[in-house]
């Protein structure tokens, strides 16, 4: 807590500064103690404002402001002070500030509609005017209510270019002096105050153009400036005096300057002429004193008892002091160059209090990924600033909307300066770890599965899935798929608790693997006659087991037999060419999937299991329906064919149609498939098969081309030539021959350079069925890369991929997550908790040209880590 007895014009000159132009001004010690007398304001050159006791006549502070004020006046009672501003250069709208002195706080802002030329106050105090000019173009008066402080009338002058302003000390009336625009033709305005309204325009002769006024101390005589032009034609000028009742001219009065304050309780006028003060009876209409003060006067300002006259001079800077009895000059102030002054009473003695500041987060604790609102209030504050993990100017109350990128603890700081000092305060955002959603595998072949798995933030009571109708436990794990077809299948979780809600979204990528090669099987176990010739009866029973069969000369089933893109053979109607209920060796190798033609017989079969065994041991079970070859039903994964006729049991032809199908299972690349089980079902027959080898995947030695280290393990600080501003992935979620979309890659090590950017990877010359890359972007998605290859001829292949962020994967096409990691390390070395992605990228070559060479796009932003050769 600190103690002040403030001036007030000390308090207006802080709150201006803060206002007006956004920053504090300096106030400078106080060079003498302040003896409760009322204070003198002055507006002193290069933005500064001096502040004198009249009781002491000493100078109090000086405050340097960030631009200039204009004109002040303050209420009677000294506690509100009213300020115009404005742009030297024009460049921004004028306003009034009212400033409570006995707080320091600007209580309004209230604007103008134009470029302030004189403000006043009525001798009550309840009314504020002041006139404003346009240029050439108007003039504007403008009314304010000091107890609403808002503007209660806008009133249009007669004519533009108001040059003064002046309140009759009755408070009746208003009288503006207006220069005239572009004509030249000004005029003298009376506004009447109690109905807002301009009830009188005067214009002396033919022509005129007014430029002061003043009122006498009992309001019945107005003296104004005017130049005109007589009824014949000749120029005049001089000080005019008007009869406040009537308007009529009395006289010319012999006034050698301008006349300004009325002396209250007296006949005097003062004003100023050169570098003296005039003292004009405006009883007998004559200069009565001249008081020598200076070269030139600038303003004048009187104590509210009327004791003390100030005096603003421009040679020599000072301001002078008179006592109005005698009108002895009987000291000074020395100052620089004063022009606009008003002196209001002081206020009285008072504790001022630093600022009350509340600061709130609503909740405090909440999950990565959701946000709090962060309010907040201040009490007795000029200016607010915040610091921590929010920072810059904030206004005295306010709400905004927080996050945070990563778990963990944040601090919000605001800290709140006004005229009793300076306060803050803190609160703290706990962020916990959000909840999570990922896969198995990120990347699934076509009808393969993948394992979704979930948790929720720690405190979340409710989670839902859109994989699920109903409401979820909060952590869990369920199979997905099989998706017949290529594309993207998104999943969102929502949970929520006590401290807020979030929502995660991942999305599985269905895919078909890069180019395939496919081989007919010609199983030894085949138990089914599925074929007869026209005449001839089919043998052992035929296809149905009732002597029925097709039709071996069928167009449609002559060799080679072509489905689902692929060639099968049928074999003959002199042997078994279909098989049931057996169990048929695979290549023992990786498949992607195996085709076949079957069908059903004896009505449709549904749901039959075809068991796939792999060489460790582990099987996966492939659920399809089949249709009768008499009625297709159009299952899902089905594709029918159509013959003209079979074979009855006596070797008659049957005019049909009859179907057979056509059938695809997807294997698991990374896995050597054994065995395929048939359904126990004699009316389930498979007629033909073929299985799809994956292609080998075979890593390239790049290491030579290493530039940019990518991998980093735990501890290891930033150095010279990492990715990411100094951060990399984490190598323990990386190792070398880890798989990743369907195959294993090699990886470099951790530490040193690991990884390729903006050059060309030379490769051992052969041939391949493309090129599998390994890859991230980083700093921003990087859209539209070119890779080139180059084959050994010297002709090239270049292809366009754009490239997910690492750390935002946009699944831009063709582009496959070889994994997810759950945290990176940053440049200190710490891990860094998140979701940052690894890419494969298929590359398909000429398999009839030797590749030689691969090249990068060119492009800092660009890294990979490995690449594979695809080779049948």
């Amino acid at each position: 807590m600190r103690i002040f007895t403030l001036p007030g014009s000390l308090r207006i000159a802080v709150l201006l500064t803060t206002f007006m132009f956004g920053t504090f001004g300096f106030i400078a010690e106080a060079s003498s103690a302040p003896t409760g007398k009322p204070v003198a304001y002055a507006i002193t050159p290069k933005n500064t404002i001096t502040v004198i006791d009249t009781g002491s006549h000493a100078v109090l502070n000086t405050i340097t402001l960030a631009a200039a004020a204009s004109f002040i006046v303050g209420t009677p009672d000294g506690k509100q002070i009213y300020v115009t501003s404005e742009d030297a250069t024009l460049s921004a709208p004028a306003v009034v500030w009212v400033i409570d002195t006995q707080t320091g706080l600007v209580k309004a802002t209230l604007p103008l509609l134009e470029f302030p030329a004189g403000m006043v106050i009525s001798t009550d105090g309840t009314r504020v005017y002041v006139a404003t000019q346009a240029g050439s173009f108007g003039g504007t008066l403008t009314v304010i209510d000091t107890a609403t402080n808002t503007i209660v009338a806008n009133l249009g002058t007669s004519a533009p270019l108001p040059q003064d302003i002046a309140v009759s000390p009755d408070g009746k009336r208003v009288y503006v002096p207006n220069l005239g625009g572009n004509s030249g033709q000004g005029s003298f305005d009376v506004f009447d105050t109690a109905s807002n309204t301009l009830v009188k325009t005067l214009v002396q002769g033919g022509f005129s153009q007014y430029s002061w006024v003043a009122v006498s101390p009992d309001s019945s005589k107005v003296y104004t400036h005017d130049n005109w032009v007589d009824s014949l034609g000749n120029p005049q000028n001089g000080v005019l005096v008007y009869d406040a009742a009537t308007y009529a001219v009395l006289k010319m009065a012999p006034v050698p300057g301008r006349l300004t304050l009325p002396l209250p309780s007296s006949s005097i006028l003062y004003g100023s002429s050169g570098g003296s003060v005039l003292v004009y009876n405006t009883q007998t209409d004559t200069m009565t004193a001249t008081v020598a003060v200076a070269t030139t006067i600038n303003n004048l300002a009187l104590t509210p008892d009327g004791t003390q006259l100030y005096v603003s001079n421009s040679n020599p800077q000072s301001i002078a002091i008179i006592d109005t009895a005698t009108h002895a000059v009987t000291g000074s102030v020395a100052v620089a160059g004063a022009t606009g002054m008003a002196i209001v009473a002081a206020p009285s003695s008072q504790v001022l209090e630093p600022p009350i500041i509340t600061l709130q987060l609503s909740p405090s604790s909440v999950p990565l990924g959701s946000s709090s609102q962060l309010a907040w209030t201040s009490t007795g504050a000029t200016s607010c600033t915040s610091s921590g993990e929010w920072t810059g100017a904030r206004a005295l109350q306010g709400s905004i909307t927080v996050s945070a990128p990563a778990p963990g603890s944040y601090t919000y700081t605001l800290s709140c300066t006004g005229p009793g000092g300076t306060s803050a305060a803190s609160t703290k955002l706990t962020v916990i770890p959000g909840s999570t959603l990922t896969f198995s595998a990120s990347d699934i072949l076509v009808n393969s599965t993948t394992v979704l798995l979930w948790k929720s933030f720690a405190g979340a009571t409710a989670c839902s899935g859109t994989w699920s109708n109903g409401s979820l436990p909060t952590s869990g794990s369920t199979v997905i798929g099989p998706y017949p077809f290529p594309g993207s299948q998104a999943f969102t979780l929502s949970c929520s608790g006590s401290s807020g809600s979030d929502k995660v979204t991942q999305v599985l990528k269905v895919f078909v693997p890069g180019p395939l090669r496919y081989t007919a099987l010609t199983p030894p176990n085949d138990n089914v006659y599925t074929l007869a010739s026209p005449g001839t009866k089919a043998l052992g029973g035929g296809l149905d087991g009732h002597g029925y069969a097709y039709d071996s000369q069928d167009p449609s089933l002559q060799n080679p037999l072509t489905a689902l893109g692929q060639t099968f053979s049928i074999g003959s109607a002199s042997k078994p060419t279909g098989i049931s209920s057996q169990t048929i060796a695979l290549g023992s190798t990786q498949l992607a999937n195996v085709t076949f033609l079957a069908t059903a017989v004896n009505g449709n079969q549904l749901n039959q299991p075809f068991v796939v065994t792999c060489s460790d041991g582990t099987t996966m079970t492939h659920t399809q329906s089949l249709s009768d070859w008499r009625t297709p039903q159009s299952y899902s994964g089905e594709t029918s064919m159509a013959l003209s006729y079979r074979i009855t049991p006596t070797g008659a032809k049957q005019v049909g149609p009859w179907f057979f199908y056509a059938y695809q299972i997807a294997l698991d690349p990374t896995k050597v498939a054994t065995s395929l089980k048939l359904p126990n079902n004699r009316n389930v027959i498979l007629l033909a098969i073929n299985e799809t080898k994956a292609p080998t995947a075979s890593p390239e030695s790049i290491a030579s081309a290493f530039n940019v280290v990518g991998l980093a393990t735990v501890g290891h600080a930033a150095t010279n030539g990492r990715l990411g501003q100094g951060y990399a992935f984490d190598a323990s979620l990386l190792p070398t021959g880890f798989t990743g979309a369907g195959q294993k890659f090699a990886m470099g090590p951790a530490d040193q350079p690991d990884a390729v950017r903006n050059k060309t990877i030379a490769l051992t010359a052969k041939n391949r069925l493309g090129l599998s890359v390994l890859a991230t972007a980083v700093d921003g998605n990087q859209a539209d890369q070119t890779f080139m290859v180059t084959y050994s001829d010297g002709s090239t292949t270049k292809y366009t991929q754009s490239m997910s962020d690492w750390g935002r994967a946009q699944h831009y096409p063709d582009e496959l997550i070889a994994r997810n990691t759950a945290d990176r390390i940053t440049p200190t070395g710490a891990r860094q908790a998140g979701v940052w992605d690894i890419y494969a990228y298929i590359l398909p070559t000429d398999s009839s040209k030797q590749v030689v060479s691969l090249t990068l796009p060119n492009n800092q932003r660009v890294a990979v880590f490995a690449v594979n050769s695809l080779t049948p």
